[in-house]
């Protein structure tokens, strides 16, 4: 379970000392991924980065050389054997026929490899909610077993938080790929467990202190950050909770 004594920072900026002491490695997931300022912090904040078979092309997209390529290789492009950002890359291949997902290997050689803290970029697919909710799972198993985690597409922000818990969630990063856009920023919290209690925030249009969120309310749908900071703060202290940021037009 996550020490709650001090605020987690998600996002820390300028994308460096947190993250990079705490040892974050970035998964490229095969799913959905809107290459922006975003997220190329997240990239740029990572001490690891390992391409999850076809998730190799978001790297690509980005400029980026990947540390290792793990999966079965089934999705990955056959013009990627050719491209110099994969020549002389690490490889840990799996076969198909396999009990775990490509998704589930990599997060597992993460933390063996002693990652604190992992951002599953591309883990969102509309094609494949299958994927996207399996994914999920996984991230809050290793959020109960203390490694940070967050799931995003470049658009959205998922950080499964197992209590109890206390962090700071810094909107500096999200914010600036929504410069010169029409997208407005949301943050909805949800509880993955049949209630979350002690629920408290700062920086958050509308606030809750010492609240109960339950599955059968909506109520921690669609709020907003303060205007003028830049970041919101989060603490309660039973249940597991998901946050959620959002931008929509």
């Amino acid at each position: 379970m996550p020490a709650c004594e001090e605020a987690y920072t998600y996002f820390a900026a300028p994308p460096s000392a947190e993250i990079r002491h705490r040892g974050c490695v970035l998964l490229s997931l095969n799913g959905s991924c809107e290459i922006n300022s975003f997220t190329k912090h997240l990239i740029a904040s990572a001490t690891r980065i390992i391409a999850v078979d076809g998730g190799w092309s978001h790297l690509k997209d980005l400029g980026c050389r990947p540390d290792l390529l793990v999966g079965d290789l089934d999705s990955l492009p056959e013009e990627a054997s050719a491209d110099p950002l994969l020549n002389g890359v690490a490889r840990q291949l799996y076969d198909r026929d396999k009990d775990k997902t490509d998704t589930e290997l990599a997060l597992n050689l993460a933390v063996r490899e002693g990652a604190n803290a992992v951002v599953l970029l591309g883990a969102m697919s509309a094609e494949r909610p299958d994927h996207t909710l399996a994914t999920l799972y996984l991230a809050m198993d290793k959020a109960g077993k203390g490694v940070r985690t967050l799931l995003t597409d470049g658009r959205s922000v998922l950080i499964p938080l197992v209590g109890p818990d206390r962090c700071r969630i810094d909107l500096t990063g999200f914010r600036a790929s929504l410069a010169g856009t029409d997208r407005n920023l949301y943050v909805s919290l949800l509880p993955l467990t049949r209630e979350v209690c002690g629920v408290t925030t700062e920086n958050l249009r509308w606030s809750l202190i010492d609240s109960r969120l339950a599955q059968n309310e909506a109520r921690g749908i669609s709020n907003e950050p303060v205007p003028g900071n830049d970041f919101f703060t989060i603490s309660f202290a039973t249940g597991n909770l998901l946050v959620c940021l959002t931008s929509e037009n």
